[in-house]
């Protein structure tokens, strides 16, 4: 076993040892001790305590009922699923019993309200932890599994929600139907935590970069990022040349720093600016382009260029261009089509047919001013 192996071994053991200590601490303190019961083999463990209080002194202890349930269900998991199926739960449900025996119970709070928060944003961070390290901690997931064999038209999501929707029904009829809306709160808040620390730590995002630096852009990322970056041939499909097309995967937080690439653009000219924008607006060989001042702070080389892009992009590929400018003497040699605009309403539209040999900056000054 290589050395990142055994590390990512030991993670994950630790996130889910850690994952269910914060589960643990969320029905003990939290829901157990205020009577909310939110579904899954821990929502049955709190009904049964509520249910034998006073037969056996406070009622049997979560960590008892939840090793009884949890004992058949692995035993029948593994022959009818295999021990590979239950092997990963194993750890989560064995981890889950011995903090529920050994946490000591604190009523954190008397508002319900205060009490769905701070037990669905532990459960869910415990939750999230487990599933980050690769387990589970048996329960209904499991059940819900097991069951989905003989009932195959039904989803492993359907069942599990019936299996914990009818618990939290009971729990409505022990504790009452007000502490039952509130744990429907919990439950809300858990599932959105989990979801939120399991996206959000294993955020990946796949970048593609075109670029005519691709030399210092590959050389910031593998160096300050220290990510691999991939060179990939590719072909412009207006200008049919070769491009070196970039692409490497990235984190969240790796994707902003990412962005400093930008910098490489900072010391270009306005013209340059200007072409790279056109450029990144023809990367998806849209049909349709709105460009604003296309041609602001080029130089005579550069306008002609851009003419001649605009010219092929209509003519050849058919894209329809609409073009918002000032300078009405450069609009008149790639444009068939005007509009003039006077606080923000259409004044007039005409083709270029219209005005034969006039002038546009004539024809403007003549009827409009």
């Amino acid at each position: 076993m290589s050395l990142a192996a055994k590390k990512k071994w030991y993670l994950d053991y630790l996130l889910i040892i850690v994952g269910t200590g914060l589960m643990a601490l969320a029905i003990n303190s939290v829901f157990d001790a205020s009577g909310l019961v939110t579904g899954g083999f821990s929502g049955i463990a709190i009904l049964v305590k509520a249910w034998t209080k006073g037969l056996y002194g406070n009622g049997i202890p979560l960590w008892i009922t939840n090793l009884i349930l949890n004992v058949p269900l692995f035993l029948l998991a593994t022959k009818i699923k295999g021990f590979a199926f239950v092997r990963k739960a194993l750890l989560g449900d064995i981890s889950l019993t011995i903090w529920l025996a050994i946490l000591p119970a604190w009523k954190l709070s008397e508002d319900f309200l205060l009490v769905a928060l701070y037990g669905g944003l532990l459960q869910g961070i415990g939750i999230g932890f487990v599933f980050l390290g690769g387990g589970t901690t048996g329960g209904t997931d499991m059940l819900a599994a097991i069951i989905q064999k003989y009932l195959r038209h039904y989803s492993i999501a359907q069942i599990m929600q019936f299996i914990d929707g009818a618990i939290v029904v009971v729990g409505m009829y022990v504790f009452g139907v007000e502490r039952a809306l509130y744990a429907i709160i919990a439950v809300f808040l858990v599932t959105k935590v989990s979801d939120g620390i399991i996206e959000g730590l294993k955020f990946s995002k796949s970048v593609y970069i075109i670029t005519d630096k691709p030399d210092e852009v590959s050389r910031m990322v593998m160096e300050d990022l220290d990510r691999g970056i991939t060179g990939i041939s590719a072909r412009g499909m207006y200008s049919g040349e070769d491009k070196l097309m970039l692409f490497c995967v990235v984190g969240k937080k790796e994707l902003v720093h990412l962005k400093d690439t930008r910098k490489l653009v900072m010391n270009y000219s306005l013209g340059m600016r200007q072409r790279l924008a056109l450029a990144m607006a023809l990367v998806g060989n849209p049909q349709f382009l709105i460009l604003d001042e296309p041609l602001n702070g080029l130089d005579p080389e550069g306008i002609k260029d851009v003419r001649a892009i605009i010219a092929k992009l209509n003519e050849e590929y058919g894209v329809t261009i609409m073009i918002s400018s000032h300078i009405l003497s450069e609009l008149q040699k790639v444009a068939n089509h005007y509009g003039f605009l006077k606080n923000g309403v259409l004044i007039q539209e005409f083709s270029s047919s219209e005005i034969a040999d006039t002038d546009l900056e004539t024809f403007y000054f003549k009827n409009f001013l």
